[in-house]
């Protein structure tokens, strides 16, 4: 039972004495006679009882429920919302190959290629001397090398009735060159064995077919020696 209601019925037991006199009784309780004094008194009391239980009643319990302290876990979630989320693990950087290395060209590499690029004109320059005018070349020129004393057998297609002058050359260290043109049958047709290094063999063919030019090379200073052939037609 709460304080204001215990207040009102002991104020009103008190007011209830002094108006009446005494003489009352309320179940177990009896109040016997009193005098006007302590009627006087018994009223007053009773008065001031009431009006303090009017009071308590109006004075509203204080809520304790909202004001409770935060615990630790909530103490600790505050925490880890300001923090925000976990920025974003960065992507791994792609390892990147290293470029190709672009071909280098036959001249940075080849140490004889200066003689290579003369070939074409020195063929040209020869079949002149040799009294070729107006022959052109036929055929991609062919490039070699031989070492001293041994020989090569290059084959070339020809066709029927075009005149052909076969021309050889080589580099400063061939001291001699020789050739020798077979047809398909294994026939020799013409042969320049001369010591010289610009031996020349010629041939009208009277059908188209495959030659064998066979290339000597009888003298070379050096470990091995270029040296290039051309066939020239009309």
């Amino acid at each position: 039972m709460s304080i204001d209601i215990v207040a009102f019925i002991f104020g009103a037991i008190l007011l209830s004495t002094g108006l009446w006199g005494g003489g009352l009784s309320i179940r177990d309780i009896s109040i016997p006679k009193i005098g006007t004094i302590p009627r006087a008194a018994s009223i007053g009391m009773g008065i001031f009882i009431i009006l303090m239980g009017i009071g308590l009643s109006e004075v509203s319990p204080v809520d304790t429920s909202e004001e409770s302290t935060p615990t630790e876990d909530s103490t600790t979630d505050a925490t880890e919302s300001t923090e925000g989320p976990d920025p974003p693990t960065p992507a791994p950087t792609p390892i990147s190959n290293p470029p190709t290395p672009e071909p280098t060209s036959a001249s940075a590499t080849d140490p004889d290629q200066a003689f290579r690029a003369q070939v074409g004109q020195q063929l040209v320059a020869v079949s002149e001397q040799a009294g070729l005018n107006g022959f052109d070349l036929t055929h991609e020129p062919y490039l070699g090398q031989l070492a001293d004393n041994t020989q090569e057998p290059i084959t070339l297609d020809l066709r029927g009735g075009v005149s052909y002058g076969i021309i050889g050359v080589c580099d400063s260290d061939c001291g001699d060159m020789d050739l020798e043109l077979y047809d398909e049958n294994g026939n020799l047709i013409d042969s320049d064995t001369e010591t010289d290094a610009m031996p020349i063999v010629e041939v009208t063919p009277q059908w188209d077919g495959p030659f064998t030019i066979n290339v000597i090379m009888p003298n070379c200073a050096a470990p091995y020696c270029y040296y290039g052939l051309g066939a020239f037609g009309q």
